[in-house]
């Protein structure tokens, strides 16, 4: 283990990837129920940390907030139909 610019790079695509994932899911749940709620969007956090996970290290700051927004909008409409209101 080592404190070089891969892990600086890992630490910032993890918290930026779970914040884009985070307001993706909150815009997407105003659109659908005209509101947003405090356990959507620590479920969206969790999305992204669950995506950026194995590329935390490899990917630019960019590509995280890419596979944070993209990989949040194709989960969303899954866990929409698994849980239903």
């Amino acid at each position: 283990l080592a404190a070089d610019e891969t892990a600086v790079l890992a630490l910032v695509n993890t918290y930026t990837t779970a914040g884009a994932s985070l307001v993706m899911w909150a815009l997407l749940e105003r659109l659908q129920h005209k509101r947003s709620s405090a356990t959507g969007m620590v479920t969206g956090a969790v999305v992204g940390l669950v995506i950026i996970t194995p590329a935390a290290g490899y990917v630019s700051p960019l590509g995280a907030l890419v596979m944070g927004f993209g990989g949040c909008a194709l989960v969303y409409p899954t866990f929409q139909l698994s849980h239903r209101r």
